[in-house]
């Protein structure tokens, strides 16, 4: 038997099923107890709403439109169909208390519509400053949804966000569905495999799409995500060895698809990432990741790599396009591959790279006011670089190799900034112009200047991170159960 901690509150009610049948309580206190054996068989959700035959709890308004005003509850090894033509609509009422979930269970939905709703204004709860209905799955549940919609559910409490699987690897298939005014669009928590194919996230008030903590095997096709509060797709902590193919973010007022804290050896390709107010692609502190064959365009910065846990990723043969910064690479991140990308008509600068032993290899810069800013070590081969006011600038702190690299600059092809040192393949070194050279024994320390500089910059980075950190909401563990 699985107990749900409840409020006192009499007015709180649950439906709880059972193997065995079904428990409903108020106030934590059972009231009626149901014989309505299934033995692990399939349950339609109208047989239950027939079993228990009170609107006080259920009831069917209209002809497959269903009023839910109790915490719906599955046990460990119950299974409820939610399917149309017979169930349509599940409206769960915005009262205290009500959800829709399991532990340990399996649901699924097909072509239904899930939302709040508010009896007064006879329409979905569109605050959720006091808290709305919402779906959450856990304990090794599986949660399917299949051409469903799922709309103006959760709030920012702990794991009531809007659509959630949650702990012990749940999991579940999710296709042709649309999440809107969520507070998060889907949530999950340490669960494992879920597929999202040809789902639309939209207008949800935080982000569209944000699997979190652990969370692994992960596969992502075909989605669209646009008009979010914050990102279209993010996922953060330890969310690792996923797919993201074939999607498209645009439009959200955060970024498009973000790697965050620790998410790594993640599969981001094919994906048209566009028209973000900030950024488009994003790894932060995440490492191992690989960006192939995507468009990123219109965004602020194209494809950004930042914070020290960032190291070995490889952004290739992406077409990076009308950003104002192509690709971005600092604060600590390092040892970054970017091969063989189109970058074009950048506002800026094609690529800043402060990222240490950075290699660009077969890369076409076309179109921008700056093309390369190096910072730090980097390697340039096979680059071409055209269409540009300034084609490569070293910084006082960059140290770059160039090898075969092809400069068409309006003003200045190669700028080497005091301490700066450029490198050919032959590991001569070619020096600035002696106009740019210390010019006195008191500028000897400049290139240590630059060095310090770079430490300067790191911690900055570090002291941003942690207040944009502490400005996300951060979901913990927490017993959410009847906390509507």
């Amino acid at each position: 038997m699985v107990n749900h901690p409840c409020p006192r509150n009499p007015e709180v009610r649950t439906l709880q099923l059972d193997t065995d049948g079904i428990k409903l309580t108020e106030g934590g206190q059972l009231v009626r107890r149901i014989a309505f054996p299934s033995g692990g068989a399939v349950v339609p959700f109208e047989a239950i709403a027939q079993a228990v035959s009170d609107p006080a709890w259920i009831n069917e308004v209209e002809p497959g439109v269903f009023e839910v005003g109790a915490a719906f509850v599955q046990d460990v090894g119950t299974t409820v169909s939610v399917a149309a033509p017979r169930v349509t609509y599940i409206r769960l009422l915005d009262r205290e208390g009500v959800f829709f979930g399991g532990q340990g269970a399996n649901v699924r939905f097909d072509g239904v519509l899930v939302t709040s709703w508010d009896p007064e204004r006879g329409a979905p709860d569109q605050d959720p400053e006091d808290g709305r209905p919402f779906v959450l799955y856990q304990d090794g549940s599986r949660l399917d949804i299949a051409g469903s919609e799922m709309s103006y559910l959760g709030s920012d409490r702990g794991s009531a966000y809007g659509v959630t699987w949650r702990l012990a690897s749940s999991t579940g298939e999710v296709v042709g569905s649309t999440f809107a005014h969520n507070f998060f669009g889907v949530y999950t928590y340490e669960a494992a495999n879920l597929v999202f194919r040809d789902n639309v996230f939209r207008d949800n008030i935080l982000y569209g799409f944000d699997p979190h903590d652990a969370t692994t095997g992960l596969v992502v096709e075909d989605n669209e995500a646009y008009g979010n509060g914050s990102h279209g797709f993010i996922v953060s902590r330890f969310v690792v060895d996923s797919l993201f193919r074939g999607n498209h973010a645009h439009d959200n007022r955060g970024n498009g698809i973000v790697m965050d804290f620790r998410s790594d050896r993640n599969h981001i390709e094919s994906n048209l990432v566009e028209n973000n107010d900030k950024d488009g692609i994003v790894l932060l502190g995440s490492a191992e990741n690989v960006v192939v064959g995507n468009t990123v365009r219109g965004n602020r910065v194209g494809i950004r790599v930042n914070n020290l846990d960032s190291v070995g990723n490889t952004i290739s043969t992406n077409r990076i396009e009308g950003n104002s910064i192509g690709v971005q690479a600092y604060g600590g991140a390092s040892d970054l591959e970017i091969t063989d990308n189109s970058i074009v008509n950048s506002a800026d600068t094609a690529l800043i790279l402060d990222a240490p032993r950075t290699v660009v290899r077969g890369d076409d810069v076309r179109g921008a006011v700056r093309g390369v800013d190096i910072r730090t070590t980097a390697l340039l081969s096979g680059v071409e670089i055209s269409g540009v006011d300034q084609g490569v600038t070293i910084a006082s702190t960059g140290i770059a190799q160039l090898d075969q690299v092809e400069i068409d600059a309006r003003l200045q092809s190669l700028r080497v900034e005091r301490g700066g040192l450029v490198t050919g393949v032959d590991s001569s070194t070619l020096f600035p112009r002696p106009s740019d050279l210390a010019s006195s024994k008191k500028d000897a320390w400049l290139p240590f200047v630059g060095v310090s500089a770079v430490l300067v910059a790191v911690i900055l980075e570090l002291v941003r991170w942690k207040r944009e950190r502490r400005d996300l909401p951060c979901p913990v563990p927490a017993e959410v159960w009847n906390g509507a």
